[in-house]
C-alpha cells in the first residue's frame, strides 16, 4: 500500500503540467493495476540504464505495452 502511494506521488509530480482530468484518469489506471505500472517503470529504467534518454525509453515501452495500457485506461 505504501509503495502504491509513493508511486502515485511520483507519477503526479511528473504530470504537473497535464490537465487535471487526464491526471485523474492516469492515477485511476495506476490504482487498477499498480503491478503493471511498476513493471513499466522497471522496463523504462532498464532502457535508460542502457544509455537511452528517458523520453525515448518511455515511448518505446509504452508502444510495446499499448494494448494493455488501453485496456486499463478504459
Amino acid at each position: 500500500m505504501f509503495k502504491e502511494f509513493l508511486m502515485k506521488k511520483v507519477i503526479a509530480s511528473q504530470l504537473k503540467d497535464v490537465p487535471q482530468e487526464t491526471k485523474d484518469k492516469i492515477l485511476a489506471a495506476v490504482d487498477k493495476d499498480p503491478d503493471f505500472f511498476t513493471r513499466l517503470a522497471a522496463e523504462i529504467k532498464a532502457e535508460t540504464d542502457k544509455g537511452v534518454d528517458q523520453m525515448t525509453a518511455m515511448k518505446k515501452i509504452m508502444e510495446k505495452n499499448r494494448t494493455e495500457i488501453e485496456k486499463i485506461m478504459k
